[in-house]
């Protein structure tokens, strides 16, 4: 369950959770077909140019809004 103070919040955290959800669906599927048919160096590769440009899209996306600033 996702809740925050206000809807807006709640809708946004929880779209950003299902979002996730699905990415990591996505990244497990990937590594199942890949293990079935690769050396573990192929599975490590594959595995990493899903998920970097992912991560690097969140964290730089203005969508993804940080409670703190660096």
């Amino acid at each position: 369950m996702v809740t925050t103070p206000t809807m807006g919040a709640t809708l946004k955290r929880g779209i950003h959770r299902v979002i996730g959800t699905f990415i990591g669906v996505s990244v497990g599927e990937l590594t199942i077909i890949v293990a079935t048919y690769a050396d573990p160096l192929a599975i490590i590769l594959a595995v990493t140019a899903v998920f970097a440009p992912i991560t690097i899209y969140f964290k730089y996306s203005s969508l993804y809004q940080k409670s703190y600033s660096m």
